[in-house]
């Protein structure tokens, strides 16, 4: 667990002194999938990261349904709302067998007035987390819906809007629901605009999952004028 979380994400580019605090503080705890990790509106409670398998970050903002906002991997972390006073802004959920690693807020804010210094490793995953957020609302103006489904699955798949490479896995875990979701669009659009690109040898589908089989050209789909 310690190897993935020092060599992928937001920890693995902090310093020295503060990656082996986080490290040496961690608990951890397995989860089955369709477990909710945390909870929106919740104002309590510490840094979380994913160390094995696969999670959904879902928003839930002004309304009671939810939409899929990003997918976590080992090496992704989320949580730092609480530490500045606010609430959290969605809920975390497991796809998978999940091994979470938590770092308790009292400990953290503990060691931020003995280091105030590594308030910007905070800040750091911070902007990852807000680069990932304004990334998806810049793919959902993507005008074109096949270009648009194309950012959103290099997004999902951990290869657009992040700061920090986590280890995404061969194979994606994603319902047509979330992927729908995610794409903003209904949900057999979608199923017909995924073959298209099955067709284009870009991505490979199977029961629940995907794959990325070209990034670049989605990448430059993606982009196109």
């Amino acid at each position: 667990m310690e190897t993935v979380l020092a060599r992928f994400g937001w920890l693995a580019h902090c310093k020295e002194g503060f990656r082996d605090f986080v490290l040496a503080n961690l608990f951890t705890f397995d989860a089955k999938p369709g477990r909710h990790l945390t909870h929106a509106g919740d104002p309590t409670g510490g840094l979380f990261a994913v160390a094995e398998g696969q999670g959904v970050f879902q928003v839930a903002l002004g309304a009671s349904t939810v939409a899929v906002s990003s997918f976590l991997f080992p090496g992704s972390w989320w949580g730092q709302g609480p530490l500045l006073g606010l609430s959290r802004v969605g809920l975390a959920v497991a796809m998978t067998d999940c091994r979470i690693a938590t770092l308790p807020l009292a400990l953290l804010r503990q060691r931020l007035v003995e280091h105030p210094e590594d308030w910007e490793a905070i800040a750091q995953g911070y902007s990852d987390l807000f680069v990932q957020a304004t990334g998806a609302h810049r793919d959902l103006a993507i005008p074109g819906h096949r270009r648009r489904l194309a950012a959103t699955m290099l997004r999902l798949g951990g290869n657009r809007h992040r700061r920090f490479a986590v280890a995404v896995p061969d194979s994606v875990v994603c319902t047509q629901d979330d992927l729908a979701s995610a794409v903003g669009l209904a949900r057999n659009a979608t199923g017909r605009l995924v073959r298209g690109l099955e067709a284009d040898g870009l991505v490979a589908t199977g029961y629940g999952r995907f794959r990325l089989l070209d990034p670049a050209g989605l990448q430059q789909l993606a982009d196109a004028e």
